[in-house]
């Protein structure tokens, strides 16, 4: 056998056991669906050596987390490998295994370099197809990193080639993300159009995973948009349904996304069961490095709602530390911005200032002018006690 016959079976293995690994992890619901790709315990039981791969399928469907950060190394060498021989499509199918784990596991990094290898190889073959699908995907990450602007402006490209190529479901998703990154760019009624939308496809594909976030993306913007009670229903429906198809992160993102509208529509105390629901259900999943920070800043939020204000400063600043440990910069800078928000409200207004003044140039990072002017209003309110200025604020 020559390298490259090597090498090609090296990546055969590998997305054999990335597809094992993949299948003992739940879905998210708002990827793309993955079909069988290969069958990979038919595929290990034709082995030379069945005893041996038998046991190496064992111990990577035990602990999936495990294996794959194990091989991540590995699986972004031969990612591009494949890419720098032609075989870019065997390495978006082997990508496409990762997605959850990477997600999960908080691995952008990771994600946004075998996607981008991806895309540049699928690009000098003249494949729109997988060009496509690349770009789906490096639009996620983008998201997923806190840069919506850049994240909205990739989808904006992405949607119209995949509306005319007729993939749904990837359409489905690249909907889904739209809509997340203008919710976090404040356009609540780009949101609702393509959270209505994503939830057409969703139902029509029969695709309960992306019904699940669509109903969820939908009822956010109509809470925004002042529709309270509906959007509310709209949540509801959303954790039956995770709940009906027995699949925990569905549960998972559906409850924090229903104790948020709670929070807005000023029902405090459901709003707390809900997070103390989700805790159960997230720690039930053990695997969403930031699971447990979300639910804290959401529970800080049912406290301040409640004038529980010592309560919810406790809450954000220990959602601050897990946001904080993995490096998810919008989950610390709205805790530092709620928890400042929470000192103004015990009269602590000097300390407010000293959090305030840390979240200011987080936003500004993130391309977040809404929450700028946030951070900026809740400053005036400590400007009696001491007077703040920020580079590049007024």
């Amino acid at each position: 056998m020559t390298e490259t016959d090597d090498l090609d079976a090296a990546l055969a293995g590998y997305l054999k056991l990335a597809t094992l690994a993949d299948r003992q992890l739940p879905g998210l619901g708002f990827f793309p669906p993955t079909g069988p790709e290969l069958a990979p315990e038919a595929e290990l039981a034709r082995e030379a050596d069945p005893a041996g791969e038998a046991e190496l399928a064992a111990r990577v469907t035990a602990d999936p987390v495990a294996w794959f950060t194990a091989e991540r190394f590995h699986l972004l060498e031969i990612t591009g490998w494949a890419c720098a021989h032609g075989r870019y499509r065997m390495a978006a199918r082997l990508a496409a295994r990762l997605r959850t784990f990477q997600f999960v596991q908080h691995r952008v990094d990771d994600a946004d370099q075998m996607w981008r290898a991806i895309e540049q190889a699928a690009d000098r073959a003249g494949d729109i197809a997988t060009s496509s699908e690349a770009r789906f995907h490096l639009a996620w990450v983008m998201a997923d990193s806190g840069r919506f602007a850049d994240a909205y402006a990739a989808l904006d490209k992405c949607i119209p080639i995949l509306e005319a190529r007729g993939v749904r479901g990837t359409l489905a998703a690249a909907l889904y993300w739209r809509a997340f990154c203008a919710d976090m760019l404040g356009d609540s009624e780009i949101q609702r159009a393509d959270g209505e939308r994503c939830l057409g496809l969703a139902r029509q594909l029969r695709e309960p995973g992306i019904e699940v976030m669509a109903l969820r993306i939908l009822g956010m913007a109509l809470i925004r948009l002042g529709s309270q009670d509906r959007g509310i229903a709209l949540c509801e429906q959303a954790v039956r349904l995770a709940q009906q198809e027995g699949q925990l992160a569905w549960e998972y993102y559906a409850i924090t996304t229903l104790a948020f509208a709670l929070c807005q529509a000023g029902r405090h105390d459901y709003a707390e069961r809900c997070c103390q629901q989700g805790t159960e259900v997230s720690d039930r999943l053990g695997l969403f490095v930031t699971g447990q920070a979300y639910l804290l800043g959401l529970l800080g939020d049912s406290y301040m709602g409640q004038g529980r204000y010592r309560e919810a400063a406790e809450a954000f600043a220990q959602a601050m530390v897990g946001f904080t440990d993995n490096g998810e910069l919008k989950g610390q800078a709205l805790c530092l911005l709620k928890l400042g928000q929470a000192h103004i409200a015990l009269g602590e207004p000097q300390r407010a200032a000293e959090i305030l003044q840390q979240c200011f140039p987080m936003f500004s990072k993130l391309g977040l002018p809404a929450y700028e002017d946030a951070v900026l209003k809740a400053l005036d309110q400590c400007r009696p006690t001491t007077e703040v200025t920020l580079a590049g604020a007024p």
